[in-house]
């Protein structure tokens, strides 16, 4: 079970414009909020969209973290490193050739 808790937060004027675009059905900004995977009930709330821009910065943010950790990943290489993982590439391929 998950514990909901709420949180006062400073609301910009700037944040209470996005929440009312999000409110308006067939809004580009509530087309965008779906294209992220966040879908909002007919008739959200502002509670609800504030929760619904928070979960998409959090799943951007996520998606940013993973893209930096490969691109951390692939400058540790080496070309040792690589020249392995080439070889593998070529074996798995091969292996596949030869099944077919």
């Amino acid at each position: 079970m998950t514990t909901l808790t709420r949180k006062s937060i400073p609301i910009t004027e700037a944040d209470q414009t996005a929440v009312a675009k999000v409110r308006e059905p067939g809004s580009s900004e509530r087309a965008a909020l779906l294209a992220l995977g966040v879908e909002l009930s007919s008739q959200p709330s502002e509670a609800e969209v504030l929760h619904a821009l928070l979960t998409a910065g959090r799943k951007a943010i996520e998606e940013g973290a993973m893209l930096y950790g490969y691109a951390a990943l692939a400058a540790e290489q080496d070309d040792e490193d690589r020249a392995f993982h080439a070889a593998m590439r070529g074996r798995r391929r091969g292996a596949s050739r030869d099944e077919a």
